[in-house]
């Protein structure tokens, strides 16, 4: 598929918003219209969008090189937009692109026949528990799958205690997230009596933030939340997001989160305590 590098990593559920004014960036779209035009010549008369993804890879800020990993997004034509720029009235391309399945990619990538953009081979990694010590992860991943709520309970109270974020903001930042994650067929729900975590959420938690119950929906949620595209006005987490998508297993996933977690506990508990004694 075709590979695009951005300045920063996303997940799944995260929409990146992006302009270009470079003339080879059409030459992608181009492709993209190819292949709608050579589906709907045959598929039922052009009434079928093709499902046509391109690779989004970010830059590891701890390497300063591309990440291997990244996420793939759903592209049609008529989400780029043409205008034209208020610096010099040249031509820029406006799209976003929202972040679907995590992908490795596999050997190097290569130019497209018109040199404009690269193109590459990709292996989809989001397949929950897919490496061979299956039956250990899962029992290990289990464990920790409890643990995520009380943490996030007591990161969110931090972050409102110390003036970073407030509960509408942290639910419109997360809506898109979930919304996106869970396009797949849900498992059936049960009551919440029948929740284990029932306690946990009806205790002082009323933000209307609760984490994802399936394991991977979950990790993807925490990872966001550390990590946002908007950023919080304070970095209260170090980037994750390179780490988070080179996982291969939940367990990995939740072993980062928690630790991540912790460790912006740690930071909110010595920022708030600094703040109430006045220093910068």
């Amino acid at each position: 598929m075709p590979i695009v590098v951005m300045g920063e990593p996303i997940l799944p559920g995260q929409r990146l918003y992006f302009r270009s004014g470079d003339p080879k960036f059409e030459n992608l779209i181009k492709y993209i219209g190819q292949i709608e035009e050579d589906f709907a010549n045959t598929q039922m008369g052009g009434k079928v969008a093709p499902n046509i993804e391109i690779g989004i890879l970010g830059v590891d800020p701890q390497t300063g090189g591309i990440s291997p990993n990244g996420v793939t997004a759903r592209v049609e034509t008529k989400n780029f937009v043409y205008s034209l720029t208020a610096e010099n009235g040249d031509r820029a391309i406006t799209t976003s692109f929202l972040g679907a399945r995590i992908f490795q990619i596999v050997g190097g990538p290569w130019m497209d026949p018109s040199g404009s953009f690269h193109m590459g081979h990709v292996e989809i990694l989001d397949k929950e528990f897919d490496d061979e010590r299956r039956k250990v992860v899962q029992l290990e991943s289990d464990k920790l799958f409890s643990q995520i709520p009380a943490l996030v309970e007591e990161w969110m109270g931090l972050m409102f205690k110390a003036g970073l974020a407030t509960p509408a903001s942290l639910a419109k930042s997360q809506r898109e997230v979930l919304s996106a994650i869970q396009q797949e067929p849900r498992v059936p729900q049960v009551s919440m009596e029948d929740d284990p975590d029932y306690s946990i959420r009806r205790r002082k938690n009323n933000y209307a933030l609760y984490p994802p119950r399936r394991q991977f929906e979950r990790a993807i949620w925490v990872a966001a939340l550390l990590n946002p595209i908007r950023r919080y006005p304070v970095s209260v987490s170090s980037e994750l997001r390179p780490a988070f998508l080179a996982c291969r297993n939940d367990k990995d996933r939740f072993d980062l989160c928690i630790t991540a977690l912790r460790m912006s506990i740690d930071f909110l508990e010595v920022y708030i305590d600094a703040k109430n004694r006045g220093a910068q």
